[in-house]
């Protein structure tokens, strides 16, 4: 395999004529950035074949540029990813939904749950998702 074309990061993982290892490679080289940016290029339902290879960690980093806001997350956004990350085989679509950080799943949760936070022996603090606490990360 010629992997001279992967040294400058600058493939086109939507290129019909990489082959599945290619493509796996290029996905594992390009910046976060750039693969964030021709996702968002070719839109998200043309991207399973690129979303099934990428890594868990990558992902990550795809969520964290596309749904959050600063410190608040953006449901609407991450709706649209599970929505489209669904169309993957089950296996491949869960090992990327369960390794999505703790901030991620405690501001998503957050919008449908009473979190109760026992700060003190025998107090009870209830954040509803009207107060949406801060999430320092």
């Amino acid at each position: 395999m010629d992997l001279t074309r992967f040294q400058d990061f600058h493939v086109d993982v939507f290129d019909e004529h990489l082959s599945e290892s290619e493509l796996a490679l290029a996905i594992e080289r390009i910046p976060e950035i750039d693969l964030y940016m021709q996702i968002k290029n070719h839109g998200l339902d043309d991207s399973i074949r690129v979303l099934h290879l990428i890594s868990a960690e990558k992902m990550q980093a795809l969520f964290d540029l596309d749904c959050w806001n600063n410190f608040d997350l953006d449901i609407s956004d991450a709706f649209v990813w599970f929505e489209t990350l669904r169309k993957l085989e089950f296996s491949a679509f869960w090992e990327k939904f369960e390794k999505l950080d703790q901030d991620f799943w405690i501001a998503f949760f957050q919008n449908f749950l009473v979190i109760d936070d026992k700060t003190k022996e025998g107090e009870d603090t209830f954040y509803t998702p009207s107060l949406n606490p801060r999430i320092d990360r």
